[in-house]
């Protein structure tokens, strides 16, 4: 659930192509635009010629940078075509400094007006992210997992000793060691706050990220909990680790391998910290999401209908085990809900395909069937749970109480459920919770909240 499951993910490629014709308006120049997709996205196209046009695509809030793409311009409209992430835009010329279209991707359709040479807005502020030198020791490690070599930043007090050690777990999606997402770097912070404290912290790019090899094409959470588990085994053989005081802090579906792990492996896990975790199923997490940003832009009766597409699509990977009559079944949900919406699916665009590959990984097959409770009623280390009141992504409420019912049939002695008012998924104080508020807010980390984990693992996992 990485800062979970409804953010756009732009990906890299070197692939570039060109084809371009004369125009009444010049498209040189750099285009920008807000694209509106829960978060709200700078979109920077940069167009060079006078020639061959040439062109690329920055997404500051994501980190990407020089996206080649291809160009397509006529008389009155342009396409800025991205193949390597399945994105479009298609734009008319309104005026010679202005095009109006629709950013095409993932099997929607967004709004996008983009402004020639407009200025391009600063970077935002970044105040809690730690710069070096570091008051503590630094080391980049490596080690052999399931899928391939993994790779780390571990970080530990100056001074000697076996330090106790908290493994940070990221969430859906792949990202790298500190966990960043618009421009933040949560993990980074959080490592720099409790290495302070006398902690060591082991923190990882997932599999396929960064310095990490592997794939994660048909990985599902369990698979991501193998990972962790490579890294509480080497950890265990570091000689500046206690062995038997090694934690997992898992942010979203990193607190579910949380959850995994302690449940199957108690004797090698000291303490879980659930960062935004789940108590609820992976179905009813996504029901809850679609529900709250459905009724954001629809009437009541139009955002039940879109509850209820997601239901009929999910019932739809759960149970039906054959593959081709599956996807079918999808495309026919697909296809229905297109025309209720008065819109045509074409099923070998490649929004549809992207759209079905999704839809069908084993990841969100074992996502959507993954029940908490299967695992909390077995943990019986001292679990911290903090879920954010603003969080629209895991609600706080109906989450944080299935966490504790399970952890008191498992007769757990030692847990601490908090609810942690006016901050969002990210932990960050927030005035409505909405995912275009994560870019425009410079906290990283809410103080408080770290403070509250710090606290907490003085108690369980010093002692």
């Amino acid at each position: 659930m990485k800062s979970l499951f409804i953010y756009l993910c732009i990906l890299f490629s070197s692939v570039l192509t060109v084809f371009s014709q004369n125009s009444s308006h010049s498209i040189i120049g750099t285009w920008i635009g807000d694209l509106k997709v829960g978060a709200t996205l700078q979109m920077i196209f940069t167009v060079k010629g006078p020639f061959i046009l040439t062109g690329t695509l920055d997404v500051p809030a994501q980190n990407a940078k020089g996206i080649p793409l291809t160009i397509e311009q006529r008389v009155k409209t342009m396409k800025f075509i991205v193949e390597s992430i399945n994105g479009r835009f298609e734009g008319e010329f309104k005026d010679s400094v202005t095009l109006e279209g629709l950013w095409r991707q993932g099997g929607g359709a967004f709004p996008l007006i983009l402004k020639k040479n407009d200025t391009i807005r600063p970077a935002l502020l970044r105040p809690q992210t730690p710069t070096s030198p570091f008051p503590y020791k630094t080391e980049d490690i490596s080690f052999p997992g399931p899928s391939g070599i993994l790779a780390g930043t571990i970080t530990y007090p100056h001074s000697q000793g076996l330090f106790p050690a908290l493994i940070l777990i990221t969430g859906s999606g792949l990202q790298d060691r500190d966990e960043t997402i618009f421009g933040h770097k949560p993990f980074l912070v959080l490592a720099d706050a409790l290495t302070k404290q006398g902690f060591a912290v082991l923190r990882l790019d997932d599999r396929g990220i960064g310095m990490s090899g592997g794939s994660a094409e048909f990985a599902t959470t369990k698979d991501f909990s193998d990972d962790i588990l490579a890294g509480i085994n080497f950890l265990k053989k570091h000689n500046s680790i206690n062995p038997k005081k090694i934690g997992l802090l898992g942010h979203s579906e990193g607190a579910m391998i949380a959850q995994i792990l302690a449940a199957k492996y108690p004797k090698d896990i000291a303490c879980i910290v659930s960062m935004a975790g789940p108590g609820i199923s992976g179905a009813q997490i996504i029901e809850t999401q679609t529900q709250t940003l459905a009724s954001l832009s629809m009437t009541p009766s139009a955002a039940a209908e879109a509850v209820q597409q997601q239901r009929n699509l999910m019932n739809i990977v759960i149970n039906e085990q054959d593959s081709i009559k599956a996807e079918q079944k999808i495309i026919d949900s697909l296809g229905y809900w297109a025309v209720k919406k008065k819109e045509i699916l074409v099923v070998n665009s490649p929004e549809t395909k992207a759209k079905l590959k999704q839809i069908m990984s084993p990841w969100f097959k074992y996502f959507i069937s993954y029940n908490p409770k299967e695992n909390l009623t077995k943990i019986t280390c001292p679990v911290l749970a903090l879920n954010g009141s603003l969080d629209i992504q895991v609600q706080a409420d109906k989450n944080l109480g299935a966490i504790k019912n399970g952890l008191e049939i498992a007769k757990n002695k030692h847990f601490t459920i908090k609810k942690i008012d006016s901050v969002n998924h990210l932990f960050q104080t927030c005035k409505t919770g909405q995912i275009d508020e994560y870019n425009l807010i410079e906290q990283t980390i809410e103080p408080k909240v770290l403070q509250e984990i710090i606290s907490w693992l003085e108690l369980y996992l010093k002692k």
